[in-house]
């Protein structure tokens, strides 16, 4: 049952009772929420958030952040992979800064294997121009002003020994907002 603190009978702290789980595996659940404080954001509260594991071949996770100094912080982590087929993942993010300012990021993965001779991958990157010098820690992260997507399909013939690879790509700097796109590039 909750915890309550009494001063004279008169109750002056209410905090709610939280079970942990100690089972192994993977299981749906309430994250542990992190408090602490930062130069950048002033104190905070992170990790708050629910993780779901319906079933062996995929999971999803969503967390928020709320921060003093810089709004809040919502990011999404969505797994899947299915052995031998498919293989993927997704992470979205979007932050509401207390001056105004949004920002978000978008990656994904994906893999498919949709024949023995036929395969499809692709990779995405796209962000605002701030998000990763406002929401990471990774000094590569932070530093990586170039956006890169692809796209491949992959054909091979085992009776000749050949294969056809098509490929369509996209780059963007943040800094210098130059593009490029390559739509496609075909190797026999």
């Amino acid at each position: 049952k909750p915890i309550t603190a009494y001063l004279h009978k008169i109750p002056v702290f209410w905090f709610p009772f939280y079970v942990f789980p100690i089972t192994k595996g993977r299981q749906s659940g309430f994250l542990t929420p992190r408090y602490g404080s930062s130069r950048q954001d002033g104190r905070y509260l992170s990790n708050m958030g629910y993780y779901v594991a319906p079933s062996e071949y995929w999971d999803y996770r969503v967390a928020g952040t709320l921060r003093e100094r810089n709004g809040w912080l919502v990011k999404n982590w969505l797994n899947y992979n299915d052995r031998y087929r498919m293989t993927g993942s997704a992470y979205m993010s979007f932050e509401d800064q207390n001056g105004g300012s949004r920002q978000w990021i978008l990656q994904a993965s994906h893999s498919h294997t949709i024949s023995p001779t036929l395969q499809i991958a692709g990779d995405a990157n796209f962000q605002s121009s701030q998000f990763s010098r406002n929401n990471s820690y990774n000094m590569y992260d932070r530093l990586n002003r170039d956006m890169r997507s692809s796209f491949t399909v992959t054909k091979r013939w085992k009776e000749s020994g050949n294969s056809l690879i098509t490929t369509f790509s996209h780059y963007k700097n943040l800094d210098t907002k130059n593009t490029s796109t390559t739509l496609p590039n075909i190797s026999f």
